[in-house]
């Protein structure tokens, strides 16, 4: 739903603005409900789905290499709406890998945590540390409690945290930064309303 809202609103704007947005997804029904629902809204040509896991890089960069792809150019932004858990690592990850923008709202902290890379960074080999963000994990999802949004806070930090020096550690030396921080939405619309979000900028050359 907010893949086709993006692209539908992009679309009003095609004489000045060329946009195109790929939908990833491991589940072959979905993908294909959305892309019929893209095609009822005239947004076939706007839009792509691929049936692709986050996680494989190489196969992720081989598909976003193929010509019907490149001709839609570069990536420049990654979104998601409440990626579950350890999903909105993986987002933020990936988009750290292609060099994008990100906007990435958060929810459910303690789902998919085989793909919580950068809370993982982020304990290092420490078990203490691993226990400790679980009990802020289980505070973030505890909904209306006292501590709930300090918790989603916490944990949203650390992730940003942990995404600015991976992105400092492979691209300072490029003459750019990774300006990242946190918003929120509405809280009618989701107690979980926080959102990560990233721009890749460039560092200002001294003179």
């Amino acid at each position: 739903d907010l893949a086709i809202a993006v692209a539908a609103y992009f679309a009003q704007f095609s004489t000045t603005i060329q946009s195109h947005v790929t939908v990833l997804d491991v589940n072959k029904t979905s993908l294909l409900d959305a892309e019929k629902r893209a095609a009822a809204a005239s947004l076939s040509n706007n839009m792509s789905f691929l049936y692709q896991d986050i996680t494989d890089r190489e196969q992720l960069l081989q598909k976003l290499s193929r010509p019907q792809e490149q001709q839609h150019g570069r990536v420049n932004l990654v979104f998601g709406l409440h990626c579950c858990g350890g999903l909105a690592e993986a987002a933020v990850d990936v988009a750290l890998f292609l060099g994008a923008n990100f906007s990435i709202s958060t929810c459910c902290f303690r789902s998919h945590q085989h793909l919580a890379v950068l809370s993982r960074i982020a304990d290092g080999s420490h078990a203490a540390n691993a226990n400790d963000r679980d009990r802020v994990a289980s505070l973030a999802v505890l909904l209306k409690s006292e501590g709930q949004h300090r918790g989603i806070r916490v944990l949203n930090a650390m992730r940003l945290a942990v995404a600015r020096q991976k992105w400092s550690a492979s691209n300072d030396d490029e003459g750019r930064e990774l300006k990242a921080w946190q918003e929120t939405f509405p809280i009618q619309y989701s107690v979980q309303n926080r959102i990560m979000n990233g721009v890749v900028q460039i560092v200002p050359t001294r003179t």
